[in-house]
């Protein structure tokens, strides 16, 4: 997720003709509600109706069950990462358009490949904010229940059951409240953890 939103980010920090068109449409996912996604990527992971098994279809590869026991978790990554790549991209995106122009132009002048120039000038840079995005999209995987309870359920075989999700489960489903209870214990202390990493990182970046 966060390395999908600094490619991004890169490619979008150039000023192109269709530059703003592109920045509107990659933002799409972050302001799409986790149900609306969960639905949208179940229809398109059907392996009887969706589009991806409509693809392989007519390329001639042989159908593949994209929501089963095998790629169930994939397809949830992935699901994730579509929802979530776009808050990297935004913040990343913002702090490359803070690296002053004239360092740039320096480094193109003193002949330094693109690829030096991304490591020792652009990096540094965005270390700060790839340390905070690390942190708030953990947090955000730590407390997701939408995603895999439309779009696999937990399954096939609890194969998708992520700690959010066994936890509502364990309290509203089977009613086993102390177990739900200690491991909302759990989840809130990874949460206080991430949360304290977040506070550190901006204080460190203002100092």
């Amino acid at each position: 997720m966060v390395g999908l939103g600094l490619g991004l980010a890169i490619l979008l920090n150039r000023n192109h003709r269709f530059t703003g068109l592109f920045r509107t449409l990659l933002i799409v996912p972050w302001i799409t509600s986790l149900v609306i996604t969960a639905l949208l990527w179940r229809f398109v992971l059907n392996g009887n109706l969706g589009p991806v098994s409509r693809l392989l279809e007519i390329i001639g590869l042989p159908n593949v069950q994209l929501l089963d026991q095998h790629w169930a978790m994939f397809s949830l990554v992935i699901a994730s990462a579509w929802n979530g790549y776009a808050f990297s991209m935004v913040l990343l995106l913002a702090s490359l358009q803070q690296i002053p122009e004239r360092v740039r132009r320096a480094a193109q002048v003193d002949g330094i490949s693109p690829w030096l120039t991304f490591r020792h000038i652009t990096l540094p840079h965005l270390k700060p904010t790839l340390l905070i995005v690390t942190i708030i999209g953990s947090m955000h995987c730590l407390n997701m229940i939408e995603l895999p309870l439309i779009l696999t359920g937990g399954g096939p075989g609890r194969r998708t059951e992520l700690l959010p999700l066994r936890l509502y489960r364990e309290a509203f489903d089977y009613y086993n409240t102390g177990l739900a209870s200690a491991m909302a214990v759990v989840v809130f202390a990874f949460n206080v953890v991430l949360t304290a990493l977040y506070i550190l990182s901006v204080r460190r970046e203002r100092a």
